[in-house]
């Protein structure tokens, strides 16, 4: 009898063992299903699911949905290599998260495209001036760990929509912040920033 009992603990107990593994690797699996594998921020999956609970569960007076698309990635890929490209990518993800504040949600949709729901601001000069923020760290040097002797620049084009002023839905405050980006980035061709004889520079380290 006694043998049956200790047996019987040690069966629930290494049962309760294999609930926790279970219930650690399904949140594990739930949070790798939102999360960009290459940034860490969130997938489009996840922006998605963030943004509307959020909306859902508090009234914002003042926020904006920032539209990012990189420039330059192509170009880097093809002349450079991946690895070096991903670093790229790593930067634009970088800058997001240390520049909108930490009242925000941030992703990337895919390939060169990244997005930003910035709120909790006061005034729409505080929000357009953590956008500004964000602006500033164009034109960014970073050296990379595969050229050690190269400095590469960070550029993206912006831009930005207003919630709820310009609209309450995600869609529509896609479309708009969308077109103002790539109206953004045709006015840089235009003066010559995303010139392609401009597209990298680089100097010793």
């Amino acid at each position: 009898f006694l043998s049956n009992s200790i047996n019987l603990v040690l069966q629930n107990q290494q049962l309760n063992c294999l609930k926790q593994n279970l219930l650690r690797a399904n949140k594990e699996l739930a949070n790798l299903s939102e999360l960009d594998a290459m940034t860490e921020l969130y997938n489009r999956r996840g922006f998605y699911k963030y943004f509307t609970r959020m909306l859902s569960e508090t009234k914002r007076r003042y926020a904006v949905l920032v539209s990012v698309d990189m420039n330059r990635l192509k170009h880097i890929n093809d002349t450079y290599g991946h690895v070096v490209g991903d670093e790229y990518l790593d930067k634009i993800a970088e800058s997001l998260n240390t520049t909108v504040g930490h009242q925000a949600i941030c992703g990337r949709l895919g390939g060169d495209e990244f997005i930003c729901f910035v709120y909790g601001s006061s005034s729409h000069e505080e929000l357009e001036h953590r956008i500004d923020n964000l602006k500033a760290q164009r034109g960014r040097s970073f050296y990379s760990v595969h050229h050690p002797n190269m400095a590469y620049t960070v550029e993206f084009s912006v831009g930005i929509s207003f919630y709820p002023q310009e609209s309450m839905d995600f869609h529509a405050l896609m479309r708009i912040a969308d077109q103002k980006m790539y109206e953004e980035k045709k006015q840089r061709k235009l003066d010559g920033v995303l010139h392609t004889d401009n597209i990298e520079r680089m100097s010793p380290q």
